[in-house]
């Protein structure tokens, strides 16, 4: 689905958890990652740069495991245990369920001893989720949608993201999201047509099937569209001495976006509000999304998702900060040079392993120190998109990454190929977060 006609990027915040990569790391990356195609009819398409959540926490948080009889999800639904639990790591989208913000749909295909039924969804003006069982029929040890994934129409996606699984060949039932972030709502489609092979694996063998897996799914968005709660806000504070203009709330039913302007003047390079909230008057708190699309970035103008309290009722909402990853805007780039092997500029924690050139492309990996005290518990991608000449130029771009643990638990190796037009020794690529921090106190009233 990417192609090179698109000018839209993802990016990776990648936490990783402490644990072994499995080897199958790469069916887990592809599945994501996505991104729309461009519209041609579009005169001015934004630039968004999607920040999406880790692939680890994805399997881990939206790949539950347990066997109920899904003779209960139409009885149920969308009261069943299964479906309370496998949304239990967004708080907004629990209670949305809990308030019957669901429906069933029951659409199946099965192929090579795999049953794929999406079971339901739920959506918004912002976001669209399904909810789908897997059948392990055959004793796979590992399932995931392969490459041929698609989404059809696409115009309204905005980013999407999938789960895999792994060391389930005794699992008869696992249960997943596809967690799609909405454009357009004006363009949501009266039916999604999915279409998908698998990635399989099955004791020491491990493949792809031939077979691929199609869904028509209806979308009944009358019922759940125009459902929102809109502020504004067009306060301006000043965090650790960088300038945050915080510009709207919304509130959908599946998530609360913030609408938050960074100014260019400041000097620091402003990445993942680490430590941020949303908080009522009762003291009832709202985090920011951990799965799938988390933000999205167009030059000065940053959109953060948070659970969403739309089914609360709060009377008054707080947006609370604490601590940001943050960076001197001077350090916010890796310049290489690809002959000789080396970093010319860039921040202290990055240091270049290897380098291996090729006319039009260059693998590199890198290694890179995280903090002690913050980043013990999981690490996160800090590589960009774009790649450069020394004057600035975009030549090419990052390509697909991994990361791998060394040695060192805080010390993690970033592998990845870089485009580049092959007559420049020097490239600059640019970070999308890093671990360095401000720490400061805001409170903003949002309603």
């Amino acid at each position: 689905m990417p192609n090179d006609k698109e000018r839209e990027m993802l990016e990776i915040a990648a936490k990783l958890n402490q644990q072994s990569l499995p080897a199958n790391i790469n069916h887990f990356i592809q599945a994501g990652l996505y991104k729309a195609t461009k519209e041609k009819k579009r005169k001015r398409q934004q630039k968004w740069v999607l920040l999406t959540a880790s692939f680890f926490l994805l399997i881990m948080v939206t790949s539950i495991r347990v066997s109920p009889t899904f003779a209960a999800f139409v009885s149920e639904v969308p009261g069943g245990k299964w479906l309370v639990e496998l949304v239990h790591y967004d708080k907004g989208l629990q209670v949305a369920i809990e308030h019957d913000y669901a429906i069933p749909l029951g659409v199946s295909d099965e192929h090579d001893g795999i049953k794929v039924t999406v079971e339901g969804m739920t959506i918004d003006e912002a976001r669209l989720v399904l909810f789908y069982s897997i059948e392990n029929k055959a004793g796979y040890s590992h399932l995931s949608f392969g490459e041929q994934f698609s989404i059809s129409p696409d115009s309204f996606i905005a980013g999407l993201s999938y789960g895999g699984f792994s060391d389930i060949e005794k699992e008869e039932v696992v249960y997943g999201t596809i967690d799609i972030n909405i454009r357009n709502a004006d363009e949501i489609p009266e039916q999604l047509e999915i279409k998908s092979g698998m990635a399989v694996e099955h004791k020491t063998k491990e493949g792809k099937s031939d077979s691929i897996w199609e869904f028509v799914i209806p979308v009944e968005k009358e019922a759940f569209l125009a459902k929102k709660e809109t502020y504004k806000i067009d306060e301006t504070v000043l965090f650790a001495e960088q300038t945050i203009v915080i510009e709207q709330a919304t509130i959908h039913p599946t998530l609360m976006s913030l609408e938050l302007t960074i100014p260019e003047s400041n000097s620091k390079h402003l990445f993942s509000f680490e430590e941020i909230s949303v908080v009522n008057e009762k003291g009832d708190r709202w985090k920011p999304l951990t799965n799938g699309v988390v933000g999205k970035e167009d030059g000065e103008k940053k959109t953060l998702y948070m659970e969403s309290s739309y089914f609360a009722k709060a009377k008054e909402l707080y947006l609370e900060v604490t601590r940001i990853r943050a960076l001197d805007k001077k350090d916010a780039k890796v310049t290489v040079n690809l002959k000789e092997g080396k970093i010319i500029a860039g921040p202290d924690a990055i240091s270049l392993v290897d380098v291996e050139n090729h006319s039009s492309y260059s693998n590199l990996i890198f290694h890179v120190e995280y903090d002690e005290f913050y980043d013990r518990e999981g690490q996160f991608s800090i590589f960009g998109h774009s790649v450069q000449d020394k004057n600035g130029k975009e030549i090419g771009s990052v390509e697909g990454w991994s990361m791998a643990y060394t040695e060192n638990p805080l010390v993690v190796k970033h592998s990845f190929p870089v485009t580049h037009n092959g007559e420049e020794d020097i490239i600059m690529i640019e970070l999308s977060d890093y671990p360095e921090r401000i720490e400061d106190t805001m409170r903003v009233r949002l309603k």
